[in-house]
């Protein structure tokens, strides 16, 4: 199975400079990696995004809560899932956001 989505929660805790950080760098330098959030005290079906790139981290956002049911169940029972491919949401010239593909 294969979803889109925009990620949540990408106006908070400098998640916006996080995405900006990870835009000005090339492609084949960044790798998106799920975080499950099983602790997480707003959902516990949280699963976060983060860009690993040159020795750094960055927090981008969570799988909305209306889709993250499923692919947290997944992730659980340590099953598959994949980011097939990722790409900036431009707002005035600005990434203001990342639609990712997964499948699943």
């Amino acid at each position: 199975m294969e979803k889109n989505f925009k990620l949540a929660g990408v106006t908070f805790e400098g998640r916006k400079e996080n995405i900006d950080a990870v835009f000005k760098t090339d492609r084949d330098d960044v790798k998106l990696v799920l975080i499950r959030e099983k602790d997480n005290k707003y959902d516990s079906n949280a699963v976060r995004i983060e860009a690993e790139t040159n020795g750094s981290t960055y927090d981008l956002g969570y799988i909305p809560k209306y889709r993250n049911g499923p692919i947290a169940e997944k992730l659980d029972n340590n099953e598959e899932v994949k980011i097939t491919n990722y790409e900036f949401v431009i707002f005035e010239n600005e990434p203001v956001n990342i639609k990712l593909t997964l499948e699943y």
